[in-house]
């Protein structure tokens, strides 16, 4: 969620973010394969990847990442966050706009306004309705590994410091994905 465009996002509980990191991921799926290929059932198996067991809230790992810096963009007061959303973003996107339309440019912040709101009505349900997702298959194989299996494929999720992982996610997205991220 880009905190210098959105000035405000409303949450109303503290849901878990089910998140999980992508070389983990990767390697959860690697065990999944090898589970259908080496464990033949004419049952279909469903692998979900979660972390259940090792829980974070979506607010959390946005504290943390931002080191504390857009406590004030979370409010659980819904009306509140539509009179932030309409003075905070809306009105100066309609103003940039209006400029635009009086020097002769095409328009476009409103149009960016629609998409980002309905970008945050399409994360909304995830992000307050606290979902739990069985995991149980993927944390099967997880037991069931030798030692040398889980070193080779690490995707054990109850052994992430949550901390530390979102403390680096900001560095994640300069590095790998070039967006300079300030808080």
């Amino acid at each position: 969620m880009g905190t210098k465009t959105v000035p405000s996002y409303h949450q109303e509980n503290m849901a878990m973010t089910h998140a999980v990191p992508v070389d983990m991921t990767a390697n959860a799926l690697i065990a999944c394969t090898y589970d259908v290929i080496h464990n033949k059932s004419k049952d279909t198996k469903i692998y979900n990847y979660t972390s259940n067991n090792n829980p974070i809230t979506f607010y959390e790992g946005c504290m943390i990442a931002t080191k504390n810096k857009i406590t004030g963009v979370f409010t659980k007061n819904y009306y509140w966050n539509v009179i932030k959303m309409f003075i905070l973003m809306y009105l100066p996107f309609m103003f940039m706009d209006v400029f635009r339309f009086f020097t002769r440019q095409k328009l476009k912040y409103l149009r960016l306004y629609k998409k980002i709101n309905q970008f945050l009505d399409a994360i909304y349900y995830f992000f307050n309705k606290p979902l739990f997702v069985d995991n149980d298959n993927l944390e099967n194989i997880w037991d069931s590994l030798s030692q040398r299996d889980k070193e080779l494929v690490p995707f054990n999720l109850r052994v992430i410091d949550w901390k530390d992982y979102f403390n680096n996610v900001p560095y994640g997205i300069e590095k790998y994905m070039g967006i300079k991220m300030k808080f």
